[in-house]
């Protein structure tokens, strides 16, 4: 289903006919066109211009910008009139089911802006009604049609093409920190084993240790006992006496 935003403006419409209105305007055949103007709002050379350009963008980005013109609702709601126009018209063609369709009715001095679900995140309320109340506004306010039609044009496919990051103002919930390859217990079930491998060599050293002591431990006791030996042999001899 389309989001609609609906705002009404002060300016003098170029054309418009009786502020009486009569029963709910009949829904309007789907458009041939990007840009449909039935009541001669813009000038032929505007309509043919920005037709031609929103074609091109749409063959380019896939995304459909259209522009209807028109007089009134009648006792309808815009914006209830408008989604029925555009479910309509996507029954027929579906790109105007996944696009942008602004609706200008003179008799009614409104516009209506159909955004698709998925450009929502570009095209917002706020964003359109500033681009109504800052561009279009001012210049049908001096009789210049074509030039507010111009101007929204040129700044709906501008944020179109803005990246989506830079066209999303709402705070970004912050992102979870990407999950790690192994988890903590992998990792400590790992430690034993690592610790484990070790056992077997550290075993060995304290084992080579005291046989190294033991051999240091004997050799001494040999020298010692060979010395000992030794002494007391010498000690034992008989003393000879030099004549004089």
């Amino acid at each position: 289903m389309l989001r609609t935003l609906t705002i009404f403006i002060a300016a003098a419409f170029l054309f418009f006919c009786s502020i009486v209105r009569a029963e709910e305007a009949p829904i309007p055949p789907t458009p041939s066109r990007w840009v449909t103007d039935t009541v001669g709002f813009l000038s032929t050379e505007t309509q043919q211009a920005l037709d031609k350009r929103l074609e091109q963008y749409e063959k380019t980005s896939g995304m459909k910008v259209a522009i209807w013109i028109g007089t009134t609702a009648g006792d309808a709601a815009l914006e209830t009139w408008a989604q029925n126009a555009v479910n309509a018209w996507k029954a027929q063609q579906k790109a105007f089911g996944n696009g942008i369709v602004m609706f200008i009715l003179t008799q009614d001095r409104a516009i209506d802006v159909e955004v698709a679900p998925g450009l929502e995140s570009r095209i917002s309320d706020q964003f359109v009604a500033q681009m109504i109340f800052e561009q279009m506004a001012p210049q049908l306010d001096k009789g210049d049609a074509n030039g507010a039609l111009t101007a929204a044009v040129d700044t709906m496919l501008k944020k179109l093409d803005m990246p989506a990051a830079e066209t999303n103002t709402a705070p970004q919930a912050p992102q979870k920190a990407p999950r790690p390859t192994q988890k903590p217990a992998d990792d400590s079930a790992k430690e034993p084993a690592d610790d484990s491998a070790e056992k077997p060599a550290e075993s060995k050293e304290t084992a080579r240790k005291p046989s190294v002591l033991l051999l240091v431990v004997l050799g001494a006791l040999v020298i010692l006992s060979t010395i000992a030996i030794g002494a007391v042999t010498l000690s034992q001899r008989p003393k000879t006496k030099t004549k004089q």
